[in-house]
């Protein structure tokens, strides 16, 4: 539980903190307000669609795949804009950052209700929504101090860090951690004895 809310802490400081200077950045790159509003529709409009598909595909899979998938695009849509660096490669992969937000929105809420205790699982809820708008309000300062002293670039390769960072804390405490702790609760057998006869539990 302890690991999702930090997983959540960690995506939410380099997306908001990305999301709130992309005027400043699609200014640098010499957008205007039309391509902000472009960036922004196509940034909001995946995540509607997920959300519509979210509990699908939680039946098929489980929240931790979900969660690494949403790291995965936003590994993808920093690093595009970082190569591509033009008001374009910010608009369209927009997309992808829509898409990743949706993925992890429904993932982590899915999977802080099932692990936490039933007597306060609305407060782990409601722990975690608190705890992302505390993850947006230490980001800001923080890209923006990035932002205008090194340039919205530097703020790109910044989140990228980051997401790759958040993306191996998942893999090594959600993915491995759980990988292994199954193959080591494999069935075995466990002698037993009845009316003084060894017997074997397969």
């Amino acid at each position: 539980l302890r690991n999702t809310i930090l997983i959540m802490f960690m995506y939410m400081f380099f997306v908001r903190g990305i999301y709130s200077y992309l005027a400043v950045m699609i200014s640098e790159l010499g957008g205007g307000p039309l391509s902000l509003g472009y960036t922004y529709f196509l940034d909001a409009g995946p995540e509607i669609v997920t959300f519509f598909l979210a509990s699908r595909l939680l039946a098929r899979f489980e929240g931790r795949w979900l969660v690494l998938s949403a790291l995965l695009l936003q590994v993808a849509r920093l690093s595009l804009i970082f190569v591509f660096d033009n008001t374009i490669s910010i608009m369209l992969l927009g997309i992808l950052g829509g898409f990743s937000y949706g993925l992890i929105a429904a993932a982590y809420k899915t999977q802080i209700y099932e692990l936490a205790p039933d007597r306060i699982k609305i407060s782990c809820v409601s722990l975690s929504e608190s705890i992302i708008g505390f993850a947006g309000l230490c980001s800001v300062p923080v890209f923006g101090f990035v932002t205008a002293e090194y340039g919205g670039r530097v703020s790109v390769a910044a989140a990228l860090v980051l997401s790759l960072l958040t993306a191996a804390f998942v893999i090594k405490t959600q993915i491995l951690k759980k990988h292994i702790k199954k193959t080591n609760t494999k069935k075995t057998r466990i002698p037993k004895r009845v009316r003084g006869v060894k017997i074997y539990d397969e």
